[in-house]
């Protein structure tokens, strides 16, 4: 074919395929004054694998997780996978042998186990080596070799019911486990909830147990729930004890009768008339102090201090022995810790 100088002629490079890799060549046009660069692309398979990246979480050391994933070819070739390799400690491969083909389309499952032999963090990855567009296949692998220790906290939760004042319980703490536990730290959530232990960090070894208190301080009228939190190298690095409990309402102190009335009595001589106190409230009452105002008047029968439950009732004497002639008056004051702290 001639072209004129300055002419622009077009043509057609045909090229037969005879084999399923990528092809490289020069088109000498003329003497050899103009070469082409010729590229030439077959269409091969393709290497995929789902999913791409696994997952194990936590794993004791000795035990081991097992997760599947599926290779396939979504070219249009068969794919040759000639070797694997696996890197990070613990980390195998089940299921496949090489080398192996898959056919356009089709897939292989296989199962990748985790056995981790030491406590930590383990990164690792798949290889898969294949005659596919892109040579090297890379499946990514992450987990984490736990503590065989395994903390448990007896009672597993508590309730403290109503409670007028302070209370306290005691929780224990047992490394029901193989290796020990290193309990770092302790503490309590919630209002009203406090805990009280020896200094942190206790080691337990297997079977070993500790204990400590769990305190409750409620609030009149309220319900309060919280948590214990243990922070650990336990398998489970954090354990919780539910915590609930609800303040009983203020004690109140009541007086019957309200008022005493002796009438006319002789001087010399004297009269009594019992009287009682009661708690109407939901908590205790502390009586500490009664005192007497009044000439010729006393009390017998109350020997402080006492303390009255919710809904208990205490009786005693109101005398009242005139020294002259006329008219006295006079009270009882009682000294409690009820909400009406004195009563008249």
């Amino acid at each position: 074919m001639h072209i004129s100088q300055r002419a622009l002629r077009s043509f057609v490079i045909c090229f037969a395929i005879l084999m399923l890799l990528p092809v490289a060549g020069t088109a000498i046009v003329g003497t050899g004054i103009v070469t082409l660069p010729l590229f030439f692309f077959t269409n091969t398979g393709a290497l995929s694998c789902k999913p791409g990246n696994l997952w194990f979480g936590k794993v004791m050391v000795g035990g081991s997780n097992v997760l599947s994933a599926r290779l396939s070819n979504t070219g249009t070739s068969n794919i040759t996978i000639s070797s694997v390799s696996v890197t990070g400690a613990g980390y195998s491969l089940s299921g496949l042998s090489f080398p192996m083909t898959l056919g356009p389309g089709n897939s292989a499952q296989f199962q990748v186990i985790f056995a981790p032999l030491v406590q930590g963090r383990v990164d690792g990855s798949i290889g898969f080596t294949s005659s596919a567009s892109s040579s090297t296949l890379y499946v990514s692998l992450h987990g984490t070799g736990a503590s065989t220790g395994v903390l448990s906290a007896s009672p597993s939760s508590i309730n403290f019911g109503t409670a007028g004042n302070n209370v306290t319980q005691l929780a224990a703490l047992t490394n029901t486990g193989t290796a020990s536990v290193t309990v770092q730290q302790i503490s309590a959530s919630g209002s009203g909830f406090a805990v009280s232990h020896a200094a942190l960090p206790w080691t337990l070894a297997s079977g070993q147990s500790a204990t400590f208190s769990i305190s409750f301080t409620p609030t009149a009228g309220s319900t309060s729930s919280g948590s214990v939190s243990i922070v650990s190298n336990a398998y489970d690095s954090t354990l919780s004890i539910p915590l609930t409990g609800a303040g009983a309402s203020a004690g109140i102190l009541s007086a019957n009768p309200t008022s005493n009335s002796f009438g006319s009595v002789q001087v010399g001589s004297s009269a009594s008339q019992y009287q009682s106190v009661t708690n109407s409230g939901g908590s205790n009452v502390n009586i500490s102090q009664a005192n007497v105002s009044g000439s010729g008047f006393s009390i017998s029968g109350l020997n402080l201090p006492i303390t009255l439950t919710p809904g208990q009732s205490y009786t005693f004497s109101t005398v009242f022995a005139p020294t002259s002639s006329g008219t006295a008056s006079g009270s009882i004051a009682i000294v409690s810790d009820a909400s009406n702290s004195s009563l008249t």
